[in-house]
C-alpha cells in the first residue's frame, strides 16, 4: 500500500498559491499601473488632478487668458462641469463648454514621438531648435503658439513649432520648472486647431441667464401678429384686438423659452449706441419686439421689463420661405448688437392661434373631473351622467359601472392639442342644435367646461358654449371615436343586462 507524502503536497500546493498570488498581482494589479504610468508618460501635459487656476493660449496674433470661477468649489479640473471667465483680452464671461473642451484636449493630448537631442552639442542644440521654429525668439514671438497652465503646483507651459518635416506632427517643447529643451515632442496635427479660433469662439455667447418659468408676463410685436400673456395660477391669459384667450402653456413657455436660450453667433458691434453700432442698425429693418417681464422673486423692488428688438438686413427666399439674410438684435440692457443666425426669426415670429390654448380640456381638468354630463340627440333623454366615486365611473341613474378605459381614453383625446383650425363668421357649419353636449364637472363645480361636438361633411367640429366668442373648431378626426355617439358607449354587454333587469 502506497503512503501519500502530504509533507510534500504541502509544499507543492503552497507554490501553486505563491505563484498564483504573483500572476494575479501581476495581471490585475501591476500591469494596470504599469499601462497607466506609460499612458501618463505619453502625455504632453498631466492636469488630471489639480484644478486649473488659470489657462493662457496664444497663436497668430492671438491671446486669450482664462481664468477658473469655480476654484471655491474645487473645480476646473478636466471633465469638470466648471465656470471660467475671460481676462484677456477684455473682461467678459467665457464659454465654459468651449474652454472645458480645451481643457480636456490638453489632458487627453499624447505625444506620437520625440527628438531626444540629449547628445547634441550646446550649438547643435540651439540650431536644431531654431530650426523647429522653437528656439527663444521664436517661443516669445506673437505669432509664436504656447499654451501655459498654472495651478497650485506649479506652472505648466507647450510651446509650439513648425510641422515636422516628414509626415503632419508638430514639433514642441515642454517647460516645467524650465525648459526641456534636450526633447522635442511630435504633437499630432489636429491639435494646431485650438490656436485658430478667434474671440467670438471663446467668449460667452448666450444672451440671457434666466429661465423662461421666471417671466410672469411678455408682450409680442411681429410681422404675424401683436399679443400680450400673463401667467395667472399657473396658466397664460392671452390678450390680441381687445380678445382675452386662454394660452397653450407648451406653446407660450416654448416660445419663451426660445427667447430666454437665444444665443449669438457673433458680435456686430460691442456698443449699439457707438458709430459701428448705429451703422448696423441703421442699415437694418425694425422686425420684431418682445417684452419680457421677469417674476419679483424675493427681492423688495419688481425688477424693471427689458426689451428685445430684432433687426433684419435683405432677404433670401420668396413668401412664406423667405428669411432675412442678416438677423440682429439688442436687448434693452446689455450693449452689444448681436448677430444671430437667421432661423431664429421662425421660432420667435409667431401668431395667436399658435399660443391659444388647442385643447378642449385642459390637463389639469382631466385628471379632476368627478362629473361628466352628456345630452343632446346622439344620448336621447334624460342625460347621461357619469360619477367618479371611489375610483371608479358610474351611472348617477342606477349606480351602473362604465368601462374606465373607455372614460380615460376620451378625457385622453380631449385634453391632447386636437384644435385644427378656429373657424368664424360664413366658415361656421351648421349642425350644432342637434350635436353631442358636454358639461364636465370637478368637485367645486358641476360645470367646469361645456362643450357642443357635431359632424358636418364628413369633418368634426366642437363649441365651446361658455365662451363670448363667436367662433367654432375644427377638430382633428381623432377624437371622433372616442366621443359617445350612443349612450351604451361607456359599458359593456354584461352590465347593461344587468342594469335592464333592475
Amino acid at each position: 500500500m502506497n503512503h501519500v507524502n502530504w509533507n510534500k503536497q504541502l509544499v507543492l500546493a503552497t507554490t501553486l498559491f505563491v505563484l498564483g498570488s504573483v500572476v494575479y498581482w501581476n495581471e490585475f494589479k501591476r500591469r494596470p499601473q504599469k499601462e497607466e504610468q506609460t499612458e501618463q508618460g505619453k502625455k504632453a501635459l498631466s492636469l488630471k488632478d489639480t484644478p486649473i487656476e488659470t489657462l493662457r493660449i496664444v497663436g497668430g496674433g492671438k491671446a486669450f487668458l482664462f481664468k477658473c470661477a469655480d476654484l471655491g468649489a474645487k473645480l476646473c479640473k478636466p471633465g469638470d462641469n466648471s465656470k471660467w471667465e475671460l481676462e484677456e483680452p477684455s473682461k467678459l464671461k467665457a464659454d465654459d463648454s468651449n474652454v472645458g473642451s480645451l481643457l480636456s484636449t490638453l489632458n487627453n493630448l499624447n505625444f506620437t514621438e520625440s527628438i531626444s537631442l540629449t547628445d547634441e552639442t550646446p550649438e547643435k542644440r540651439a540650431a536644431l531648435l531654431k530650426e523647429y521654429g522653437l528656439d527663444p525668439d521664436s517661443r516669445k514671438s506673437e505669432n509664436g503658439r504656447r499654451i501655459t497652465v498654472k495651478t497650485s503646483k506649479g506652472v505648466n507651459s507647450l510651446y509650439l513649432g513648425l510641422a515636422h518635416p516628414i509626415g503632419e506632427g508638430i514639433l514642441s517643447v515642454l517647460e516645467r520648472e524650465k525648459l526641456e529643451d534636450s526633447r522635442v515632442l511630435i504633437l499630432p496635427s489636429y491639435f494646431k486647431t485650438q490656436f485658430e479660433h478667434d474671440l467670438n469662439f471663446w467668449r460667452d455667447k448666450k444672451i440671457f441667464s434666466l429661465g423662461a418659468h421666471e417671466i410672469e408676463s411678455f408682450k409680442l410685436a411681429g410681422h404675424k401678429s401683436n399679443l400680450s400673456g400673463e401667467r395667472k395660477d399657473g396658466q397664460w391669459l392671452l390678450k390680441s384686438k381687445g380678445e382675452e384667450l386662454a394660452g397653450d402653456l407648451e406653446n407660450v413657455d416654448s416660445l419663451l423659452s426660445s427667447v430666454t436660450y437665444l444665443t449669438a453667433k457673433g458680435f456686430a458691434a460691442e456698443d449699439k449706441k457707438s458709430a459701428a453700432g448705429r451703422k448696423i442698425l441703421s442699415e437694418a429693418k425694425t422686425g420684431i419686439l418682445i417684452t419680457l417681464q421677469k417674476q419679483q422673486g424675493s427681492d423688495a423692488k419688481k425688477p424693471a421689463p427689458f426689451t428685445i428688438t430684432f433687426y433684419e438686413k435683405g432677404k433670401t427666399g420668396k413668401g412664406k420661405d423667405a428669411k432675412p439674410e442678416k438677423l440682429f438684435v439688442t436687448v434693452s440692457t446689455l450693449d452689444p448688437v448681436f448677430e444671430l443666425d437667421p432661423y431664429v426669426k421662425d421660432r420667435v415670429d409667431k401668431e395667436v392661434k399658435e399660443l391659444r390654448l388647442a385643447k378642449l380640456i385642459t390637463s389639469m381638468e382631466r385628471f379632476t373631473a368627478k362629473r361628466l354630463e352628456f345630452s343632446g340627440k346622439p344620448i336621447g333623454t334624460p342625460p347621461l351622467v357619469l360619477l367618479n366615486k371611489d375610483s371608479k365611473w358610474v351611472s348617477e341613474a342606477d349606480n351602473t359601472t362604465a368601462k374606465p378605459e373607455k372614460i380615460q381614453a376620451t378625457l385622453e383625446k380631449l385634453s391632447g392639442n386636437r384644435i385644427k383650425e378656429f373657424l368664424q363668421g360664413s366658415a361656421i357649419p351648421s349642425g350644432e342644435s342637434d350635436g353631442l353636449r358636454l358639461i364636465l364637472g370637478d368637485e367645486k363645480s358641476n360645470s367646469k367646461r361645456s362643450l357642443v361636438f357635431w359632424k358636418k361633411d364628413k369633418k368634426l367640429f366642437a363649441k365651446d358654449l361658455q365662451s363670448n366668442r363667436k367662433e367654432v373648431f375644427l377638430l382633428d378626426d381623432s377624437i371622433d371615436s372616442e366621443l359617445p355617439w350612443d349612450r351604451n358607449f361607456f359599458f359593456s354587454k354584461n352590465e347593461l343586462v344587468d342594469s335592464v333587469k333592475k
